[in-house]
């Protein structure tokens, strides 16, 4: 029997948009431990005296989905306790937010890219399709690039870009850095071989915290469980 080709849930981040509306950049904000997603359509009752047969009749009503999420935040991160202090104020119910659940299937969009030690601008061989904030992995057939400090980009590490064209962007330490366009990665020589820059897949969607329960933090680790009621659709990219 063949292995199966799931995507594991492993390695899964989650992220909120700048803007539930039109999103341009995406800021990460916990892992991922748990994953469930409820999707339900209704139906209307139409039936009168008419109905052929004397059967009741439906008709399609209104869709609903929920999403529950688990998630594993850190308590030395500014942005991460801003947000689940946001979550367990009085009342759990939140405005609409954009959501992006990042899946760890690197690979779903890999694009080669060289690297300007000038600009720090990578370029791919083709238009790469991300948003600031997106998390990318990093991997070559030869050596990797130099950076200053040193371990900036290791072969088969993280970074996040930094969108700067449709086939250029800078990469950055964290998805904060990449939306504030701070501390971009410095880059001292570009290494040699083929470079590739790849992006999982993700789903993507609008909706409102609807409750939530968290945990005090061990560690400098706070768990919290998240139930957000999906206001759109979810959208699956690639």
């Amino acid at each position: 029997m063949s292995a199966s080709t799931a995507i594991s849930g492993y390695g899964a981040l989650i992220q909120l948009g700048d803007d539930p509306a039109t999103p341009t950049g995406w800021l990460s904000i916990a892992e991922v431990y748990s994953i469930a997603a409820a999707m339900a359509g209704t139906s209307i009752e139409v039936t009168h005296l008419d109905s052929p047969g004397a059967w009741k009749e439906f008709i399609s009503g209104t869709k609903e989905a929920t999403v529950t999420l688990g998630m594993n935040f850190l308590t030395s991160d500014a942005s991460q306790v801003d947000v689940v202090g946001s979550f367990t104020e009085a009342d759990p119910a939140d405005a609409n937010r954009a959501w992006r659940l990042l899946w760890p299937d690197y690979g779903a969009v890999s694009r080669t890219a060289t690297v300007d030690t000038g600009t720090e601008v990578w370029t791919t061989a083709t238009n790469h399709g991300w948003a600031t904030g997106q998390r990318v992995r990093f991997t070559t057939s030869g050596t990797a690039p130099t950076t200053s400090p040193a371990g900036g980009l290791l072969n088969g590490g993280f970074a996040y870009v930094g969108v700067v064209a449709a086939d250029e962007a800078k990469l950055y330490p964290t998805s904060a850095d990449a939306i504030a366009d701070t501390n971009a990665i410095n880059f001292t020589t570009a290494g040699s071989g083929t470079h590739t820059l790849a992006s999982g897949s993700w789903w993507e969607f609008v909706g409102q915290v609807t409750g939530h329960s968290a945990e005090m933090p061990v560690n400098d680790r706070m768990t919290a469980q998240v139930v957000i009621k999906v206001t759109n659709s979810i959208t699956f990219e690639p």
